[in-house]
């Protein structure tokens, strides 16, 4: 023989009987069921994720325009400088005459530019905390 026990809600907080369907409490307030919000446990100051930056992009996107790099890196206003002269570089290299100037120097500032911005993702991540091997 068992016997079913039919037992009414209580509160989980001053355990006085509950109202079926019962949202809070009618004692306490203490809020049940679906009603109830649960909260994680507080565990001090709130962990940023930076992912690594790789030098080897970095050089990669400096030769296809110069100042891609530096944007990548986080140098904002290096890389829009550099852009915009990439830029002037393109609209003098149009021309023959032009050409034979823009090209070179566009070769030197390129190889400044991509040891720039290699340098700069290395700032970058060691600011960060990030050791890269």
């Amino acid at each position: 023989m068992s016997l079913a026990h039919n037992a009414a809600p209580t509160c989980h907080n001053c355990s006085a009987l509950l109202p079926a369907g019962a949202a809070a409490c009618g004692t306490c307030g203490y809020q049940t069921g679906s009603a109830a919000v649960s909260y994680p446990p507080a565990a001090g100051p709130p962990v940023v994720v930076v992912a690594a930056k790789s030098a080897g992009i970095a050089v990669l996107l400096t030769l296809l325009w110069l100042g891609a790099g530096h944007l990548y890196a986080g140098k904002i206003g290096a890389g829009i400088a550099l852009v915009v002269f990439d830029f002037v570089l393109f609209l003098l290299a149009l021309t023959f005459v032009g050409a034979l100037v823009a090209i070179p120097i566009w070769i030197v500032t390129f190889a400044i530019a991509a040891f720039l911005s290699a340098n700069a993702v290395s700032d970058f991540n060691r600011r960060n905390g990030i050791v890269v091997r």
